[in-house]
């Protein structure tokens, strides 16, 4: 099976974990981290055997990279993820996909046009107890729900 050459932007406690997930999978092999705070890059990077970047889009020119994982903070989601299509990688971003509608539309544009694929990484669906029968989603206060899963940052 050919393994799938990831890179990882952004490398706060997301996208470190993203990281140690990858070095465990033999399906990819984690290649280049990227992060503005250049000594974050150096200590994840040595951590995993990864290249680190400061700018990202250094990241994105290697020909060796397949995907990237989007993991900086939300408000900054746009600009790697287009940039990330242009450069023909597929894409896992974090949610939010974007912080504006019309930036949401932005990006999938950019990847439809690049014909690359893009994901937005709900991880709570791959969560066991997620898979709660009905009966007990009744009794739910989706109000409170709704707040809890999107955030008061988002609210």
């Amino acid at each position: 099976m050919e393994r799938l050459n990831v890179g990882v932007i952004g490398l706060g406690e997301i996208g470190a974990l993203h990281c140690e997930a990858l070095i465990q999978l033999p399906q990819a092999r984690l290649l280049a981290v990227a992060d503005i705070d250049e000594t974050r890059a150096k200590q994840v990077a040595g951590q995993t055997g990864a290249q680190a970047y400061q700018d990202y889009k250094e990241l994105l020119a290697r020909a060796d990279i397949n995907a990237v994982i989007i993991a900086t903070p939300d408000h900054l989601h746009k600009e790697p993820c287009i940039h990330a299509a242009k450069a023909n990688k597929h894409i896992l971003v974090e949610k939010p996909l974007a912080m504006t509608l019309e930036d949401s539309k932005t990006i999938i544009e950019a990847a439809e046009k690049a014909k690359v694929k893009l994901m937005v990484g709900f991880t709570f669906a791959f969560f066991r107890n997620t898979n709660t029968p009905k009966p007990v989603l009744k009794k739910v206060n989706w109000e409170t729900l709704l707040v809890f899963l999107l955030g008061a940052r988002t609210l």
